[in-house]
């Protein structure tokens, strides 16, 4: 396996409100390797998102960063927000998200050097996004 893209979305009932996030994680043919849903409790839409990047990164870093051969990665985001604040195009000004930003900088550095992110139109993460409304629906 040569690459590993990661479509990450979460989101919030209210601001703040109920939250969750998803990750689904797909070879570079689209095949899907894993998907993981994760009710986050109160929180707010970019509180969500930012925790979806993290929940990718943390599979990454559990299932793929002892191997011989780490493959490429890619995380995609449809958050634009928060997709900016990673890629480093906008400056992080909410305090709430900044141990998330801090802890999501600190995993990438240490294992996954060459990750880049993608921002994707929400058509392009609609699996991810299913499964976050689905979490949510049933609470």
């Amino acid at each position: 396996m040569d690459t590993l893209i990661a479509y990450t979305s979460g989101n919030a009932l209210g601001e703040p409100g109920t939250a969750a996030a998803a990750v689904v994680l797909t070879d570079s043919k689209g095949a899907v390797v894993t998907e993981v849903i994760e009710p986050l409790g109160n929180g707010t839409t970019h509180f969500a998102a930012y925790y979806g990047v993290l929940l990718a990164l943390q599979l990454f870093q559990k299932d793929y960063t002892n191997k011989d051969k780490k493959p490429a990665f890619t995380i995609c985001l449809d958050n634009s927000f928060v997709y900016e604040q990673l890629a480093g195009k906008r400056p992080m000004k909410e305090p709430g998200l900044v141990p998330l930003f801090i802890e999501i900088h600190n995993v990438r550095i240490e294992h996954c050097p060459d990750l880049s992110y993608e921002a994707v139109s929400t058509s392009e993460n609609q699996k991810a996004i299913e499964l976050v409304t689905q979490q949510l629906a049933s609470k």
